[in-house]
């Protein structure tokens, strides 16, 4: 952030040994919409493994660029090799909603690390679990 200006603002009549002393300080800087982060946390509990499902995450943070359609990855904080992923299928206020599809490790976290996670070449465990052959 680059700040353009910086002004004194001298409030009320403060003066010591005959010279006024600014008594606020008002910085102002423009700055924009954060853009499109695709990163968060949240604190709602969840087990790793299990069903592949919808699952609700109310992220801590607001004004995230996540959107529908888009592949996310929630590890645990605790552990970051346990994970989940899954495609975005809501996005409203906090809450932030994927479609798991597979994972890593098990087990339950209540704190999690979300952020965009790269579409992999094959969904594998899925389509296993599913009892489908790929393609």
């Amino acid at each position: 952030m680059t700040i353009i200006s910086l002004e004194v603002i001298n409030r009320g009549p403060v003066i010591i040994d005959g010279e006024h002393i600014p008594t606020a300080i008002a910085m102002s800087a423009p700055y924009g919409a954060r853009g499109p982060i695709i990163y968060g946390t949240s604190n709602s509990t969840h087990l790793i493994g299990g069903a592949f499902d919808d699952r609700t995450f109310v992220l801590n943070e607001y004004g995230l660029g996540f959107g529908p359609g888009i592949r996310i990855r929630a590890s645990a904080l605790d552990d970051v090799s346990r994970w989940m992923e899954g495609i975005v299928s809501e996005y409203v206020g906090n809450n932030l909603v994927i479609t798991t599809d597979t994972y890593h490790g098990t087990g339950t976290y209540s704190r999690q690390y979300l952020r965009h996670a790269p579409a992999p070449d094959h969904v594998v465990t899925r389509l296993q679990a599913e009892g489908k052959k790929e393609g």
